[in-house]
């Protein structure tokens, strides 16, 4: 279903990430209306497992939600989004997923 609402960099990676992780599958589908809510029914977000720069070896999810909207407002409406959905459930995720924008 995450295949579905999220396009993914390095699919393998990702899906072997969300099966180490099982409660980031629920979330992702969770956030689905919310992102929509924010930034338009069409909105595109791209998921990738990245290395965290300050853990050598340790991985984070990152949602990138790809915007043509203006810096400014993007990063208003992505605040947004962390205070209505995000910050209720980053314990949760265990410093292992995040949003981020990215300009397209």
């Amino acid at each position: 279903m995450v295949a579905r609402l999220y396009s993914m960099r390095d699919e393998p990676a990702v899906r072997g990430f969300l099966d180490m992780h099982p409660s980031l599958g629920p979330a992702l589908l969770q956030a689905s209306p919310y992102l929509k809510e924010h930034f338009g029914e069409d909105v595109e977000v791209t998921l990738e497992v990245v290395g965290d720069p300050e853990a050598e070896g340790r991985q984070e999810l990152f949602a990138y939600i790809r915007t043509r909207l203006a810096a400014e407002e993007a990063y208003a409406r992505l605040n947004r989004l962390d205070e209505e959905w995000f910050l209720d459930r980053v314990a949760q995720f265990h410093g292992r997923f995040n949003f981020n924008l990215e300009f397209v």
